[in-house]
């Protein structure tokens, strides 16, 4: 979203070719964050899942372990953000992103 505009929308079906939950996972804690890993924003997740919910819907399995997915989204970007923090020499022309900011989001989903 860009102010109340829609920006762009995820082709969930396109995205991964395994679990789509996982997908969702990787959005929601992606999305659902201020940039720097604080300030869980409840109503965005929430309007998000639902969302879903309206469109595909979760299996009981898939919510039981929505939890899970989401912890393991942040991970992977936690780490791939460390690889690349330590590892992005200094005159490339891509920006390295903080990867304390998905250590907070694993924080948040540990805690659910």
């Amino acid at each position: 979203m860009v102010g109340d505009t829609v920006g762009a929308i995820i082709d969930f079906y396109f995205a991964c070719t395994e679990v789509r939950a996982w997908d969702l996972a990787v959005t929601h804690a992606s999305w659902c964050f201020e940039n720097d890993g604080t300030g869980f924003n409840a109503a965005v997740g929430d309007a998000l899942l639902q969302g879903y919910e309206t469109s595909f819907g979760l299996s009981e399995t898939e919510r039981k372990a929505f939890p899970v997915l989401a912890r393991g989204a942040c991970l992977r970007f936690l780490l791939t953000r460390a690889w690349d923090w330590l590892n992005t020499p200094a005159d490339a022309l891509v920006t390295r992103k903080d990867p304390i900011a998905f250590l907070r989001r694993l924080e948040h989903y540990t805690s659910l």
